[in-house]
């Protein structure tokens, strides 16, 4: 007998006599009092939502009489619910006590036994699924084994598991032959048996686009899959996310008819709803080392149906201004390739440092969301001044990048890191007014070794070889001091100095911070933090060091962060605040 049927009948067993007392008129209240002694977890759970004395306890008005059917009916109930856990051979001590203020006590020491243990177990796949080495891999996984305690939860689990997987792998006509799952009260066992007769494995048939924006062939190198592939739903996900992130289209929809498949083979029919082809964004924001600043951005997309886009933009700060104009060409996997030609003008001021750029060049960037690289030629002329000097280059630099980001939530990072390297440079052999070649490499990572406490950590290291540094314009050059590296101190005004004290930069760069963030609520908290570290010639004889406090906020388009920090050197440091906004990592 299965413990479905036997919990039915314990259950409707005096039903109609708890029904009846539950419907007589309630003369007082009694307070009542529910304790079980000797299950926890899951099972435990299980028995307080099947004890009907815990569940109407609360209710007003309730009487003598009714607790004291209740309570009889209370073993045969925790019996039941500890079935589903293998427990069959359960014993509870039942005990009601009235106390002298006239509420009621009820209490029930439960020892659930040993449970039934699993003997023969037989999973039996039939038809091409048998060949499949993924359900193979499944089965491994299964806890339903010989010799393993009974869960019927872990039943029903691999049930539903195997049919899943049939369905995302594309056996479509898949169906249990047999599906069994045996108690033998007297000799104590269970026994499973399961058979799926999978059928054939149906491929991927023809896909349709329905839509009237790009070329189809563009369309073609969206898919993740080819004509006669095997059926894979999961492929179906891929054009559908990569279809939506294309930017496009304002509605995507996928449907594969498994309904009416020619073959063994699926057809797939994909609907693309256009979105507006203009768009304009808009955004203000601060920052302590840019100050106050404003964006407009507008772009074009597609241009035409081969899914060009051409985008301009423009932000303004206090300390920060550019200009930027784009054309994009979606590339071998649209997905994941494309190629950008940028024209832009830039210009920079800090405390220390001037810095006017006119570029213009091309990336090819390739890769995901996780792990993505960057090939780049860039041609610039950049004025700049530091340390009281003119600084002015022509560059013709090559460079390639490399970024890869792990997270377990791209908003809030309980656990994750961004790895983020560089490496370029320019030749006088190629039309560089000098010849250089700079590596950078910048990290962050994020633990949470507690819900509530996140533990963080940064650093930048940085390198420049080069015969004339001095020739080098600012851009090239490696500062320390801001709300990235070291807090405490103003943007870019660490560094070696000149003979006149002033920053001019250096060739090197090491900085690095820990902080410790502590959440009171789900979306405010505090945060200690220090930053060390500094730019530097040829060895880092100075180390400049910044402590402070923070307050965080987080909100649906990433944290706010306030700090507070106070740079240690009496010199070049001081009290100041500094104020962030985007994403963790």
């Amino acid at each position: 007998m299965s413990n479905h049927s036997r919990g039915l009948r314990n259950c409707l067993a005096g039903g109609l006599a708890l029904l009846a007392v539950l419907a007589t008129p309630a003369i007082a209240g009694v307070p009542l009092q529910v304790l079980v002694e000797g299950v926890d977890g899951e099972a435990r759970e299980n028995v307080l939502g099947y004890l009907g004395i815990e569940q109407n306890r609360a209710q007003e008005g309730l009487t003598e009489a009714q607790i004291q059917l209740l309570h009889r009916r209370a073993g045969d109930e925790i019996r039941a619910a500890l079935e589903p856990f293998g427990f069959y051979r359960a014993e509870v001590e039942a005990a009601l006590e009235r106390l002298p203020d006239g509420s009621w006590i009820a209490r029930y020491t439960v020892d659930p036994g040993e449970p039934v243990h699993y003997g023969t177990v037989a999973i039996v796949l039939e038809g091409d699924a048998n060949a499949d080495p993924t359900f193979a891999h499944l089965l491994a996984g299964l806890p339903i084994r010989e010799d393993a305690p009974l869960r019927h939860a872990d039943y029903d689990r691999a049930r539903d598991a195997l049919r899943r997987l049939a369905a995302e792998r594309g056996y479509l006509d898949a169906r249990f032959t047999r599906r069994e799952l045996r108690v033998d009260l007297d000799a104590y066992v269970a026994s499973v048996e399961l058979t799926l007769d999978s059928g054939r494995r149906y491929r991927f048939g023809s896909v349709r686009f329905d839509q009237d924006v790009l070329d189809e062939g563009l369309l073609r190198r969206y898919l993740p899959f080819a004509e006669g592939d095997p059926y894979h739903s999961g492929r179906l996900v891929e054009l559908q996310n990569g279809l939506s992130a294309s930017n496009y289209f304002g509605q995507v929809r996928v449907v594969p008819r498994t309904d009416a498949p020619v073959d063994g083979a699926v057809p797939v029919e994909v609907t693309l709803t256009p979105r507006k082809t203009q768009h304009y964004t808009f955004g203000i924001g601060y920052g302590t080392d840019t100050g106050a600043r404003g964006r407009v951005s507008w772009e074009w997309r597609p241009a035409n149906r081969l899914g060009h886009a051409v985008g301009a933009g423009v932000e303004l700060a206090e300390q920060r201004k550019v200009g930027l104009v784009r054309y994009g060409i979606p590339m071998g996997d649209p997905r994941n390739e494309r190629l950008d030609l940028t024209a832009s003008l830039s210009e920079e001021t800090s405390d220390t440092s001037f810095s006017r750029v006119k570029k213009v060049g091309g990336a090819w960037q390739l890769g995901d969301d996780r792990f993505r690289y960057i090939l780049s030629l860039n041609f610039k002329r950049e004025e700049s001044e530091t340390g009281g000097e003119e600084v002015d280059a022509d560059l013709v630099v090559p460079g390639v990048s490399a970024t890869y980001i792990r997270a377990d939530n791209k908003l809030r990072v309980g656990q994750g890191f961004r790895i983020e390297a560089d490496f370029h440079g320019g030749s006088e052999t190629l039309g560089s007014d000098v010849s250089f070649g700079q590596f950078g490499l910048l990290g962050k990572h994020i633990f949470t070794p507690w819900s509530d406490l996140r533990l963080i950590g940064r650093w930048e290291l940085g390198t420049t070889w080069t015969d004339d540094f001095d020739s080098l314009p600012v851009s090239e050059r490696f500062y320390a001091g801001g709300d990235e590296s070291i807090r405490g101190y103003p943007w870019r005004s660490l560094g070696p100095f000149n003979d006149s004290g002033e920053v001019i930069g250096g060739p090197h760069i090491a900085v690095g911070s820990v902080e410790l963030e502590r959440y009171f609520t789900e979306t405010g908290g505090v945060a200690l933090f220090v930053d060390a570290g500094n730019a530097f010639d040829e060895s880092l004889d100075k180390v400049y060091v910044g402590t402070g406090v923070g307050v965080r906020w987080r909100t649906p388009i990433g944290g706010i962060r306030v700090d507070v920090a106070h740079g240690l050197d009496d010199d070049q440091g001081g009290w100041r605040l500094h104020l962030q906004l985007g994403p963790d990592l």
